[in-house]
């Protein structure tokens, strides 16, 4: 059943008396009405407003109270049922006599069921008679349907000429799911699994990179089927059909694609510390929520489906040691499955010691222990940019695309290295025994002040893990390796399809604005309403910063917050940048330029007119 215009119909005489029954307080039924009759319309006709005029009846939609007050209105229908399920003549559903259940309700969305006789029907049609004349709430006829099961047709026909109903035919919808008798198929799933590529059609026009796309497979496309996920076990081909559509969108753009992806989708669910992307295993954590509902039955939750359950199957059985009949529901043979299977892997004892269940736990139970790798903090450190990481996970996985694998699989022609021709091109070579990536490699080292040669990625991590420095210039030295390795495989491409070879400065130009402009963007100021605003001449590079400056006097050690005023002053003299007076503004030198902290661009104009000319151009310069 469906209720019509279910808030804009609520009476609210109905509501006050209903509020009254409960024993509300005077003053605060007072106060409830008072907000429910304020609201006044106004009609638009011709383009010109008429009204206001105050209201009869009905909640207000978007009110934070409405329904909680709906529910209150509803709770009179589940009284006037139960009061016809006491009455002798009325009959319940087989199924339902042992807990007397007669209607379950969700909002305006109703289910009455009982036994298939005129009379039990008769019976509730009159209960919600009743209850329509008081709340003012009445059915949708045009939405609402009897279904029925081993009646005869003439007690069916009557049933339908009294209430004006239609007839109805399994499998039906209700909140969104298929209600059916028989097994959930594939075809019932299709509709989820084509809202999934409907979402893929609107990004796959769209230039992402695979960072951006793994975030979208986790935070879009796998969330669709979480509804659907807690409620049934899904038909495996239903969850490969659905990894299918992610695992094409992440390695390709599109949401079909015959050609296999870089890394086994089995690799790329695994959890990011054992060597993969995190993305959900579909299977594993349909199981582990659907395990939901065996923990609770473990620990005899107080709801009405654990009641059901337990009177129509369990009984008087231990659940843990429950095994289903042979003419048990579909349904409830495969939450019977899901426990088995955790009953192989879990503890009894640990889930009745488990207060709230957990997912997650469930889920790290199911998928079993990987063997964790030691590189996984270097790789997603929060400082590199997202795309660097996702290269550098490729890199570590060894599934670069470079000639010699193109080679061997019959694509490309030839397996030199395409920046300098020499070697043949595999990982190796390319970070960082190429000529070229070793220039680029040897220039960065020396702007981050490392005395060490010969690195390669493998070795280069293996240093930042063993280098005594702070936590955060290790994270500034793991995103110098990822904008490393991303820029140098950027060039090479480069030299693919435009047959041309960016110079080492610019290279490494690049990899060092990357870095900084990470930092800056990453890192939380000192103070939040403080602005940083970097003076420099035109055509500056970053060559000229020392990347020591930039950790410890800009981003990491306190900016313009040193103990030492004299030695302030005097590093402020020599880098020819004039102190400030103004309150909450600080000058701070790094090498020859100025790095100005403000809390507004009007502070920090107000500083340049407090000058004299001479010291404002001298600022300017600076």
């Amino acid at each position: 059943m469906d209720l019509k215009k279910a808030y804009d119909s609520v009476d609210w005489n109905f509501i006050e008396d209903m509020l009254r029954a409960l024993k509300f307080p005077d003053k605060f039924i007072q106060m409830i009405m008072e907000c429910v009759k304020s609201p006044k319309y106004s009609l638009v006709i011709n383009g010109s407003c008429y009204g206001y005029f105050a209201g009869k009846k009905g909640l207000k939609q978007g009110d934070p109270m409405s329904p909680l007050l709906f529910v209150i209105g509803m709770d009179y229908l589940s009284r006037t049922m139960k009061m016809i399920g006491e009455k002798s003549e009325f009959k319940f559903h087989p199924r339902c006599s042992g807990v007397k259940l007669n209607h379950l309700c969700f909002a305006d969305d109703l289910i009455l069921c009982s036994k298939g006789d005129f009379k039990s029907v008769y019976l509730m049609l009159q209960g919600f008679k009743h209850f329509s004349n008081v709340s003012g709430l009445e059915v949708n006829e045009n939405k609402t349907e009897v279904f029925t099961a081993g009646m005869k047709e003439e007690e069916v026909q009557r049933i339908l000429n009294v209430s004006g109903f239609t007839r109805g035919k399994l499998p039906f919808k209700y909140l969104g799911v298929p209600i059916s008798h028989r097994r959930l198929g594939v075809k019932d799933c299709l509709m989820m699994v084509e809202k999934i590529i409907a979402r893929v059609r609107c990004w796959s026009s769209r230039n992402i990179s695979y960072q951006g796309r793994l975030v979208l497979v986790n935070a879009v496309f796998l969330s669709i089927q979480v509804y659907w996920s807690q409620i049934f076990v899904l038909p495996k081909k239903v969850i490969h059909e659905i990894q299918m559509v992610c695992r094409a969108y992440l390695w390709s753009g599109n949401y079909f694609s015959s050609r296999g992806g870089y890394v086994a989708w089995e690799k790329v669910c695994i959890p990011k510390n054992a060597g993969g992307l995190g993305v959900r295993n579909l299977e594993c954590w349909n199981k582990a929520t659907m395990g939901r509902y065996a923990w609770a039955l473990e620990n005899k939750k107080d709801n009405l489906w654990i009641k059901w359950v337990s009177e129509l199957y369990v009984k008087n059985d231990n659940w843990w040691d429950y095994k289903p009949a042979q003419g048990c529901s579909w349904y409830w043979k495969k939450i019977c499955d899901v426990k088995e299977e955790m009953k192989s892997k879990i503890n009894v004892v640990v889930l009745q010691n488990m207060s709230e269940y957990s997912v997650k736990s469930i889920y790290n139970i199911l998928t079993g222990n990987f063997t964790k790798i030691h590189w996984d903090k270097y790789v997603w450190e929060r400082m590199i940019r997202p795309k660097h990481r996702f290269f550098l996970w490729l890199m570590k996985m060894d599934r670069i695309q470079t000639t010699k694998r193109l080679y061997a699989m019959g694509i490309a022609t030839t397996y030199q290295c395409l920046i300098c021709g020499l070697q043949e091109e595999n990982q190796e070579h390319l970070f960082f025994e190429c000529s070229y990536s070793k220039a680029v490699l040897r220039r960065i080292i020396t702007w981050m002040g490392i005395h060490h040669s010969n690195l390669n990625v493998q070795s280069f991590m293996h240093w930042i893990s063993r280098c005594k420095e702070a936590k955060f210039k290790k994270q500034v030295y793991a995103a110098v390796l990822g904008a490393l390795v991303y820029h140098i495989w950027r060039i090479r491409n480069e030299v693919y399809w435009s047959q041309k070879v960016s110079s080492v400065n610019n290279t490494v130009n690049r990899v060092q604005k990357d870095v900084i402009e990470r930092c800056y963007s990453v890192l939380p100021k000192k103070k939040k309403s403080e602005k940083v605003v970097r003076v420099k001449e035109p055509g500056d590079d970053y060559d000229d910063e020392g990347l020591e400056d930039l950790i410890d006097r800009v981003c990491a050690q306190g900016v313009g917050s040193s103990s030492d005023n004299a030695k302030k002053e005097e590093d402020e003299k020599e880098a020819g940048v004039v102190s400030s007076s103004t309150p909450g503004l600080h000058v701070v030198p790094v090498n020859n330029h100025g790095i100005i902290l403000c809390r507004s661009l009007q502070q920090y104009n107000k500083y340049l007119s407090d000058l004299s000319p001479e010291q404002r151009l001298l600022i300017l310069k600076k």
